[in-house]
């Protein structure tokens, strides 16, 4: 499994994170420590464990693109697994169950996962597309599929 998992669209967006997380020397790979916020960033939301499983795949301290992919393909979700994900996250963050979330909710969630200040800014008007303070499940999926492979 590798490249051939992902459409050449797909790839030119996975080349691109990847291009943008590699070392300023231009040599090609990535350090193997940053594998589990390559693999976020790049529209993925793998658990603890399942870096855990890519680091143990990975000898050596550097990660080429082409082995990133095979990585990456250990724990590609399909974007229809995702939307099932963000569907049961929206929910838990629902609490009363009338399909939005405040956005100072979504901060206080973003807070809860260390997110310092600015970050939770920029993370809100990302997400709060009308700006009305209220985060409906378009606008959530919208936010949370904006690096979708």
């Amino acid at each position: 499994m590798g490249a051939e998992t992902f459409s050449t669209e797909q790839l030119e967006k996975l080349n691109e994170c990847f291009c943008s997380f590699e070392d300023r020397r231009g040599s090609g790979v990535v350090p193997k420590g940053i594998l589990g916020d390559l693999l976020r960033t790049c529209g993925q939301n793998p658990t603890d464990e399942e870096v855990e499983t890519v680091f143990g795949r990975v000898d050596g301290d550097d990660v080429d693109f082409t082995k990133f992919l095979e990585l990456l393909s250990l724990v590609y979700k399909s974007p229809d697994a995702m939307e099932q994900e963000m569907v049961d996250a929206f929910r838990a963050m629902d609490t009363n169950g009338d399909g939005t979330i405040s956005a100072e909710e979504f901060a206080n969630m973003l807070r809860g996962q260390g997110l310092d200040e600015d970050s939770i800014k920029i993370m809100l008007s990302d997400a709060d597309a009308n700006a009305d303070g209220i985060i409906d499940y378009k606008e959530f999926t919208q936010f949370m599929l904006s690096w979708e492979l």
